[in-house]
């Protein structure tokens, strides 16, 4: 994968997060992290080295190995009921 601008990760993330009912806790944490990544939270946290713990980077890994993938409601989030 050629290498991503933060803007373009943000974007990612808010574009996500609009698949969720944005007063939802999965649209606020996405849109958090989306505005952590633009306003430079997240380039200060592994400037602090906060982001190297092992068994944190070894998740991230499963990801890419596609082991232990998280499954995700589609329907998380969202309010279905009707009045």
């Amino acid at each position: 994968m050629s290498r991503l601008t933060a803007r373009q990760i943000a974007a990612y993330l808010l574009d996500r997060a609009d698949q969720y009912d944005d007063d939802s806790a999965c649209w606020n944490t996405l849109a958090e992290a989306a505005e952590e990544i633009m306003s430079g939270g997240v380039a200060e946290r592994v400037a602090a080295g906060e982001l190297e713990d092992a068994a944190l980077l070894k998740r991230v890994d499963n990801f890419k190995t596609g082991r232990k993938r998280i499954a995700i409601d589609p329907r998380a989030g969202t309010d279905d009921t009707e009045d």
